[in-house]
């Protein structure tokens, strides 16, 4: 017998719709700023402190996580010209874990 079919913790929901929609609202207004790295406060803001405060802090911290690494992805893949050792150094990194 198979066990119990296990459905998707509800905040990862929330959190994919929530990026997703921002990914929308990049497309629509800033084209020319991907991963909406010009706006400040970032977006990506908003939708962690809505996640935690609806979910909690195990649900805010890996919202967190997730919104940091694709912030730091997105400004990763707006380098023109990027060498091992400008990856490894902590000052690209800083603003999107200080979210």
């Amino acid at each position: 017998m198979a066990g119990p079919i296990r459905r998707p913790r509800a905040y990862l929901v929330e959190l994919g719709a929530g990026l997703l929609a921002l990914v929308v609202l990049n497309v629509l207004l800033a084209l020319g700023d991907p991963g909406l790295l010009g706006v400040q406060p970032h977006p990506a803001l908003l939708l962690v402190a809505i996640v935690a405060s609806r979910h909690g802090l195990r649900a805010g911290l890996v919202s967190g996580l997730v919104t940091a690494a694709a912030i730091a992805g997105c400004i990763v893949a707006r380098l023109d010209h990027v060498s091992w050792t400008e990856l490894r150094t902590l000052q690209l990194y800083g603003t999107p874990l200080l979210l």
